[in-house]
């Protein structure tokens, strides 16, 4: 991966191995290097300068959704109606 190809919210390989960081601002700085801000997995922000060498070990990481919900909307709507007939005795006021 070159250089000028680093976005702002790009996930990337080899900035810390074996971990997948985020881009959060990606500085072109003359004389061939790229400042970067990254995110880490646990939320710590960091910075480093890359240099043309270093293009070799980045790779664009492929974007896993951590809470992502792919099922049927209206089962869970089913089910979510239902669980709340099941504990709606908690809420009587009698």
């Amino acid at each position: 991966m070159k250089l000028e190809q680093v976005t702002n919210g790009a996930s990337l390989e080899g900035v810390e191995p074996p971990r997948v960081v985020m881009v959060v601002a990606a500085i072109p700085i003359p004389l061939d290097s790229l400042q970067i801000v990254y995110r880490l997995p646990d939320g710590t922000l960091r910075e480093r300068l890359l240099s043309r060498p270093e293009e070799a070990w980045l790779k664009l990481a492929p974007v896993a959704r951590s809470s992502s919900f792919d099922g049927d909307g209206a089962a869970f709507q089913l089910t979510a109606e239902a669980k709340c007939i099941g504990l709606a005795f908690l809420f009587e006021t009698r």
